[in-house]
């Protein structure tokens, strides 16, 4: 009787073994079948986010004679980069800034092929330019809409 209950108990035990090799054979398919589903705006959100540290590492860098470019910083599809300007502003060129400097800023991001490739996507961009001592003189957003006239280079 001892000798069957062993038996009885072998049984079971290579059963359940045999059972959780089978399902392990069944599902190792279905696991390497599965597909992570990214897309275009995705990798190209996920991949500037991954080289933004190493951006800003960089940073601050002068862009011209008058401009240097502080941080870029991602937050809810916009893409914020503060600017600060070396020389006061003279407020009265503020009248020019919606004729003359913001439409070519403006077209200078959307012509630039990596901010258009994210443009494109509906990544839009926050441009803010700052004084000397950190006070805001003024900003700008360039979408998409604002990208539609300016044909890729």
């Amino acid at each position: 009787m001892k000798n069957f209950k062993a038996v009885k108990v072998i049984i079971i035990f290579f059963l359940i073994l045999v059972g959780l090799i089978a399902l392990s054979i069944v599902s190792s398919p279905l696991e390497k079948d599965k597909e992570v589903v990214m897309t275009y705006r995705d990798y190209l959100v996920s991949t500037f986010i991954s080289e933004l540290p190493e951006i800003n590492k960089r940073l601050p860098h002068k862009i011209d004679d008058k401009t240097i470019l502080l941080s870029i910083d991602f937050s809810n599809g916009i893409i914020i980069s503060q600017y600060q300007l070396y020389n006061s502003f003279d407020i009265t060129a503020l009248k020019d800034l919606e004729l003359e400097i913001i439409p070519v800023l403006k077209k200078n991001i959307c012509l630039d092929e990596i901010k258009r490739n994210l443009i494109d996507v509906n990544i839009n961009f926050l441009e803010k330019y700052l004084n000397p001592t950190g006070f805001s003189i003024f900003e700008f957003t360039v979408s998409k809409p604002d990208c539609q006239s300016f044909a890729p280079e």
